[in-house]
């Protein structure tokens, strides 16, 4: 993730029902590039969606999971 300006940054994780798996808070991020592992051991094999939330706006992307 690259950030342009400084922001207010929300991970979230949800499986294809729409269900919350996590959330994480990552608070106020600097410009430049942040990343961010994500244990998925306790994860089901299948597709999530992940969501980046910047000071409120969100982008969001599609992720499989494969067996653990």
């Amino acid at each position: 993730l690259e950030l342009v300006n400084a922001g207010e940054v929300v991970l979230e994780i949800r499986d294809m029902t729409g269900r919350i798996v996590e959330t994480r808070d990552l608070g106020t991020l600097g410009t430049g590039v942040h990343g961010e592992r994500v244990n998925t051991s306790s994860m089901e094999a299948g597709l999530y969606t992940y969501s980046v939330i910047i000071n409120g706006s969100r982008l969001t992307k599609t992720m499989v999971i494969a067996g653990n």
